[in-house]
């Protein structure tokens, strides 16, 4: 990444928040999400919209 090699993305998570300072507590469920294995596998095995946010409200995302 750093050194010019690409690498494959798989998903972009765009921080749109009303609050600035829901920005942390945000961040943690993201990573949160991103260490759980089973996690991914739902989101990449997601077939729509609903699959997608039932994945992310597991964790804790709304």
């Amino acid at each position: 990444m750093g050194d010019g090699e690409r690498i494959q993305v798989k998903f972009v998570f765009m921080l749109a928040l009303k609050e600035t300072h829901a920005q942390l507590a945000m961040l943690q469920k993201l990573i949160t999400l991103i260490q759980d294995k089973a996690s991914i596998r739902q989101l990449l095995s997601a077939k729509n919209t609903d699959e997608i946010i039932d994945a992310l409200n597991n964790v804790g995302i709304e």
